[in-house]
């Protein structure tokens, strides 16, 4: 009988030089893994800064492009709600800020901003039904991410901000407020050295650094007015029957939640300019951005001559050109 016998090969390890190989290739293959892992982690950060920096800018000066059901361009954001940059709350940078997420308190828990709403501002003078409306007050235009409670940048870091000190008022008048006040003008991120320089806003909001006189906050409204004749020619009023005057309405930006609550009217301000000139006109100068209202009156011989309300958006750095007709 043949008998068959199986013997087991002798199994042979690594040897050092494999090992030093094998651990070598893991430890490279770690640390790719990781600066990857790093820099995609970085990219993220990146963007984020991007779009947090876009959000901030949107919230104070509105969102661009931006179009009303009828096509007419539509300005928002804090400026236009409340005729006015952010004034700085904090000493902290993670809050300069807070007055577009939360309207700030005083120390019994109460509101000092006036809330939102579309406000009627009456004129007697024309008549006791007359009144134009205007939409003004605090409203959030920034909402934190969840369980955040501060401003910060994608690497978790504040904003480098830059304020401003100045008065409120673009046009003094004798209801100019002459307390200066530490505006948000401006603010941009530190970034990450390897991978960005600073990241700043999509658009500076005082190239001047002066938050009274920008060009990206501010515009110009020139009016023309005008009343038919008895052929129903439009022609420039009869100055015999008295000075015509324009009004241009629009958030006060002085407004608290105090003064208003006494009288609706204090939440806007009306600023007015004579009618000059041929074709009869004028023209308002660092007006801020947003909704505003205005219409025109003269006295009259017999009775009062006014123009029904015209409703406007101020552009930044352009010209808004507004025709009102007087009738009785």
């Amino acid at each position: 009988m043949t008998q068959f016998t199986c013997k087991n090969p002798r199994r042979r390890g690594l040897t050092l030089v494999e090992l030093v190989v094998v651990l070598f290739i893991l430890a490279l293959t770690t640390t790719i893994a990781v600066r990857m892992t790093s820099s995609l982690e970085d990219q993220a950060r990146f963007e984020a800064t991007q779009r947090g920096l876009k959000e901030i800018d949107e919230a104070v000066v509105g969102a661009q492009g931006v179009r009303q059901p009828d096509g007419t361009i539509s300005v928002q954001g804090f400026v236009a709600d409340m005729g006015r940059l952010p004034i700085a709350q904090s000493a902290d940078p993670a809050l300069m800020l807070s007055e577009l997420w939360a309207n700030p308190q005083d120390s019994f828990g109460n509101a000092l901003l006036p809330e939102f709403k579309i406000r009627d501002f009456p004129d007697p003078d024309i008549s006791p039904t007359f009144s134009v409306k205007v939409p003004c007050g605090w409203r959030p235009q920034l909402h934190l991410a969840p369980g955040a409670s501060s401003l910060l940048d994608g690497w978790s870091n504040p904003y480098g901000i830059r304020v401003t000190n100045a008065k409120t008022d673009p046009i003094p008048d004798p209801t100019s407020d002459p307390t200066p006040h530490n505006f948000v003008s401006s603010l941009q991120s530190a970034g990450f050295p390897e991978i960005s320089g600073p990241l700043s806003l999509p658009r500076d909001w005082c190239p001047n650094r002066d938050p009274i006189q920008s060009p990206v906050i501010q515009g110009s409204v020139n009016v023309v007015v005008q009343v038919k004749d008895p052929s129903g020619v439009l022609v420039d009023p009869d100055t015999a029957n008295g000075p015509v005057t324009v009004y241009l309405l629009g958030p006060d930006p002085k407004a608290t939640a105090a003064t208003v609550a006494l009288n609706e009217k204090n939440a806007i301000r009306r600023m007015s300019l004579p009618a000059s000139g041929s074709p009869l006109s004028a023209i308002f100068n660092g007006i801020y951005i947003g909704p505003k209202s205005i219409y025109a009156r003269q006295p009259g011989a017999t009775q009062p001559l006014y123009s029904d309300p015209a409703y406007i958006s101020v552009l930044p750095g352009g010209i808004v050109n507004v025709k009102l007709v007087l009738h009785p």
